[in-house]
């Protein structure tokens, strides 16, 4: 839907890769907004959108539903998405943040930082020629668009390994955290080397492929959401296809790299989420301790935060295998019922700040090379 709502002061508009937004009213430098929920009953956080200013001011956003600005306020772009950064100052709550505009122009807003195809693009087009990635497609999504595929080894490596982000379009930190794990796979040296002739690494950087750029929430779609169709029939092409690859290849570890809330308890550290599959328990603890070391004090993790199956959020309730008309299974769940998995596991990666540290993505990224690293040594720690 178009959007462009022309006041004397002030245009806004959705009309923008990822844009997801609605204009409830504009008076004068105050606007009340909401994010657009599309197909996706569930109430979510998701919004991005172009701002025109006509003159400078204080201008004054508001949602018209709490739980909607992260702790660090906004990502804002001033040069039409080519470099984004947190404007922390601006954060008035949880519903609204306010923009001091130096003079008239466009300028970029997003409930995170934002990452699409085009920082995938350059990326690629960075290690192309590398002789150790292979870059596919995966498969096709439902509108169209090539899902990626990156493979990363060299020679024959005896364990293979599956990492897969973007089941929902707002996990914008996960992306940036694989692209940190592929950049030190892929390194010229002693450690990039060990990595990828000891470990044939697969990635999926957008499992929802049309959801991240179409600007989609995605979290609880009608019928399920790709986070969901991993029981019985796939309906979505990109999770059948992930499965395939898993059946396929056989990895030793599958992990599913998301983003959780954007506040509060849980929400401000990195931590895994350990799953029904009681086997995996001994390995989630032993990969998380591994972890906690191999973390930089830029982005700490802790293993004893840890969501233990059974506490918080990760219950029964949580997770239902009744089929397309039901919830259904999340991937790591269901790689319970393969036995040449050693680890299924879902890391959850805060949008903003681990704990008291604001998080950007050169943050994200060695927090990446840390899970990496992790990786490797948990592939040699084994019993």
């Amino acid at each position: 839907m178009v959007l462009g709502i022309m006041m004397m002061l002030l245009e806004i508009s959705n009309q923008l890769p990822a844009g997801n937004i609605r204009v409830l009213e504009i008076k004068d430098r105050t606007v009340l907004l909401e994010q657009e929920q599309r197909d996706s009953p569930k109430d979510w956080f998701y919004w991005k959108f172009k701002a025109v200013f006509k003159e400078p001011g204080t201008y004054r956003f508001r949602f018209a539903k709490p739980d909607k600005v992260g702790t660090r306020g906004p990502a804002v772009s001033e040069d039409r998405g080519e470099t984004w950064n947190w404007q922390p100052a601006s954060r008035v709550s949880n519903v609204e943040f306010t923009y001091d505009c130096k003079g008239p122009g466009e300028v970029w807003f997003c409930q995170g930082l934002p990452y699409l195809q085009k920082d995938w693009d350059r990326f690629t087009a960075e290690i192309a020629g590398h002789p150790a990635v292979r870059l596919s497609a995966l498969c096709r999504s439902r509108k169209g668009r090539s899902v990626e595929l990156l493979e990363i080894r060299e020679g024959t490596p005896p364990l293979t390994v599956v990492l897969t982000a973007r089941h929902h379009c707002q996990e914008m930190s996960a992306s940036m955290v694989l692209e940190g794990v592929l950049r030190y796979a892929l390194a010229d040296d002693e450690n990039g080397r060990a990595f990828r002739r000891r470990i044939r690494l697969f990635a999926v950087p957008f499992t929802d492929k049309d959801g991240v750029e179409d600007g989609d929430q995605g979290k609880g779609r009608t019928p399920r959401d790709h986070a969901r169709d991993y029981a019985g029939e796939h309906i979505y092409p990109e999770t059948a296809a992930i499965w395939k690859l898993i059946e396929e290849h056989k990895p030793f570890l599958v992990m599913d790299l998301h983003a959780p809330w954007i506040y509060g308890k849980h929400n401000e550290n990195p931590y895994l989420v350990e799953n029904s599959n009681r086997r995996f328990f001994p390995e989630v603890e032993r990969f998380a301790g591994l972890m906690e070391r191999e973390a930089p004090a830029c982005a700490p993790f802790l293993a004893s935060d840890t969501l233990h199956w059974g506490t918080a959020w990760n219950t029964d309730a949580n997770y239902d295998a009744r089929g397309i008309g039901g919830v259904g299974l999340n991937l790591t769940t269901a790689c319970g019922s393969l036995p040449f998995i050693r680890l299924g596991v879902s890391m959850e990666i805060p949008f903003a700040n681990f704990r008291e540290k604001t998080v950007t993505k050169a943050e994200f990224l060695q927090y990446g090379a840390a899970l990496a690293r992790t990786i490797l040594r948990f592939a040699d720690d084994r019993k």
